[in-house]
């Protein structure tokens, strides 16, 4: 089976630090682990193999896109979710300091 990436060229130069000036075809070893490392456990091997064919098959499931594009790829909603949670954290973290000082 092919390994597909589940994040594009376009996409890593928009939300990373990676400049155009990287060729995609050096850092795709490194994704392949990453995926492998992180995204693998996260889903389990059943949907992630699901998720990889369906990639390479150019064919992804209504339901495999919502994951691939607002959770793995961290569409907008999804980042807005983040900082959403990380303010609430951070506000959390703070009134926790407050009562100790306090």
């Amino acid at each position: 089976m092919s390994i597909a990436l589940f994040v594009s060229e376009q996409y890593l130069l928009e939300n990373s630090v990676i400049n155009e000036n990287v060729a995609y075809t050096q850092i795709r070893p490194t994704l392949v682990k990453v995926q492998d490392m992180h995204i693998q456990p996260a889903l389990g091997s059943a949907l992630y193999q699901q998720v990889q064919g369906q990639v390479v098959s150019g064919s992804v499931s209504a339901l495999n896109t919502t994951l691939l594009e607002d959770y793995m790829q961290m569409g907008e909603q999804s980042k807005q979710e983040r900082k959403v949670t990380c303010e609430w954290v951070s506000n959390r973290n703070k009134k926790e300091k407050s009562h100790a000082n306090g």
